[in-house]
């Protein structure tokens, strides 16, 4: 769930300041969609399958699962009973108050279905645990469903002690970026082979550089049901700023070796670094045409292409260069020693302020979304673009930075990038996207890292 406002919290100590920045819940029919996309319905006989949500609030989700699982008991001649019931669901909600009503919630649900209200109580105690699911010792492989709006919040801003608390008992390539990649992992351990999970999500966890080893590991082990995106205003009980969609997963079978049950190759096996180009926040602010090169320091330029320049018989560039802020140790730069770069940027100043990014308290105003380096971009690269009507990739020598909307594909290996080179193009990326990739308004193919990792030769 997106962090919803501005509000600096670097001294976040307290677990109600926690929720209220993390505290965005979920609208009636995004959950009911959910629940249906993991096969948690009353049509389905539920009796002994296992519901965790891991962030339940004030009990949205529960409370649709407690009725539908009261809904497939009666359908199936059987009475909700407590000891039926008890271990049904699984939830978490460490904001007390939350927890509370969550619970009030459902044992209302529970007594409109026939238990007296002390069965009731004890039902909704074992339901809901007013603690932190990732610190929780819920066993692996122990869920049919997993299902919930986990809270989205960048790590930094984590209070320290939290932060500490978890980075000592999660894995390492999950304790960065945000929290939404600790929930993905921990609910998709949770879930049995075949088992289904359901969030409402940020949609970085995909194509952020911080989730790429992450992305690398767990991918083999699922397959993408679902991925819709989603419009905040219908999805959240109140404004965000945020791009969100509905992610449904499936925990594949595994092998003895380990590896999933298909026999056929990975074309972008984990020896291959994907990242998608650096998002700006306003592209003409950093952005320079041919005729612009002046108005900034030579040194801080390096060539932009945008998917546009990416064709079959390689990179069209059109001469657009791109300011670097970051030297090649990935530090700011001090733009105090760059005055026509300066120069530049405080014209778009008005527009860079208004960012998101700078209005949470990003500084300085001037600094670009993500951390933009000429490194890793001046390697050898294939270049992808996320939308296109007809796939496509080019190889890139020329050290260019492409822009938010292509991915970059990379190896320490020249061969095998040249290997998959002749595999993919003319023609060959688009023969392996066809059925694998999401089509959308105006017959474009969306290709994404979670895309490409899936494809097989």
């Amino acid at each position: 769930m997106p962090d919803r406002d501005g509000t600096s919290i670097e001294q976040l100590t307290e677990v109600a300041q926690l929720h209220a920045r993390t505290g965005v819940y979920t609208r009636s029919l995004q959950i009911q969609l959910v629940l249906d996309a993991v096969g948690w319905t009353a049509r389905e006989d539920l009796e002994r399958l296992v519901l965790v949500e891991p962030s339940a609030g004030d009990g949205g989700f529960l409370v649709e699962a407690a009725k539908r699982l009261v809904e497939s008991l009666s359908s199936k001649g059987g009475r909700p009973t407590r000891d039926i019931l008890r271990d049904r669901i699984r939830a978490w909600e460490f904001f007390p108050d939350a927890a509370s009503a969550a619970r009030g919630k459902l044992i209302e649900v529970l007594t409109e279905a026939g238990l007296t209200r002390r069965d009731a109580q004890s039902v909704v105690e074992a339901w809901v645990n007013t603690s932190d699911f990732l610190e929780s010792d819920l066993p692996p492989m122990s869920a049919d469903v997993v299902v919930g709006n986990p809270p989205y919040l960048r790590w930094s801003l984590l209070p320290a002690g939290k932060r500490a608390a978890y980075e000592a008992i999660l894995p390492a390539d999950v304790v960065r970026g945000d929290l939404l990649l600790p929930f993905l992992e921990k609910g998709i351990d949770a879930l049995k082979i075949g088992g289904r999970l359901g969030f409402i999500v940020s949609d970085r966890w995909q194509h952020a550089a911080y989730a790429s080893r992450w992305r690398t590991r767990m991918l083999p082990q699922i397959d993408i049901l679902e991925r819709v995106e989603l419009a905040p205003k219908d999805t959240f009980d109140q404004p965000v700023d945020a791009y969100v969609e509905r992610l449904v997963v499936k925990r594949r079978a595994a092998t003895p070796s380990g590896k999933t049950s298909s026999t056929s190759a990975r074309l972008f096996d984990s020896s291959f670094d994907i990242r998608v180009g650096p998002a700006l926040g306003c592209t003409p602010a950093y952005v320079l045409h041919p005729d612009e090169l002046h108005a900034v320091e030579h040194e801080l330029l390096r060539p932009w292409v945008d998917g546009k320049e990416v064709s079959e018989e390689g990179i069209a560039w059109k001469g657009r260069h791109i300011i670097t802020l970051y030297d090649e140790e990935g530090r700011l730069r001090d733009l105090g020693q760059f005055p026509r770069a300066m120069g530049r940027l405080e014209a778009y100043r008005d527009r860079l302020e208004q960012r998101a990014i700078t209005i949470r308290g990003a500084k300085p105003w001037w600094r670009p979304i993500d951390r933009l380096s000429p490194e890793p971009w001046s390697r050898r690269k294939l270049l992808i673009p996320e939308l296109s009507k007809i796939p496509r990739v080019a190889m890139d020598t020329s050290g260019a930075i492409p822009s938010h909307g292509v991915y970059a594909v990379f190896s320490e290996d020249d061969k095998a990038l040249d290997s998959l080179y002749a595999i993919l193009r003319d023609g060959g990326l688009a023969k392996a996207l066809q059925g694998n990739a999401p089509k959308v308004k105006g017959g474009y193919v969306r290709c994404y890292e979670a895309i490409l990792r899936r494809l097989r030769l």
